[in-house]
């Protein structure tokens, strides 16, 4: 049976929230990732570890500009293919769009409305 748009999408947003819950596992394990280690992986492979790149520590100024406008969250990372508008929360995966000064936003995806 083939799937629906809205299935594909919420098959694959899940695959998205899934490896980012896996990526705080690891920054927060009892031996979590180092800088140097993530730093590596995100140039050997930047279409999956790129996402993660704020967390570098020459990158964390990016973070945490505002909070998720839907869990109120300050753990935020910028979107891979548009870092100066996009937003999403690792808290509850919610997405949402800005302008260049943080004065406006969109929420483009609501973790909690079904």
């Amino acid at each position: 049976m083939k799937m629906t748009q809205k299935q594909i999408y919420e098959q694959e947003r899940k695959k998205i929230a899934d490896l980012n819950a896996l990526f705080m596992e690891l920054r927060t394990s009892e031996d979590p990732i180092t800088d140097e280690e993530l730093r590596q992986n995100v140039k050997k492979n930047p279409s999956l570890w790129g996402r993660f790149k704020n967390f570098l520590p020459e990158n964390s100024h990016l973070l945490g500009k505002m909070n998720c406008p839907v869990c109120e969250s300050n753990k935020l990372k910028l979107d891979e293919d548009f870092p100066d508008t996009m937003r999403n929360c690792l808290d509850c995966g919610s997405e949402w769009v800005i302008d260049s000064d943080n004065s406006f936003f969109d929420i483009t995806y609501n973790s909690r409305e079904k």
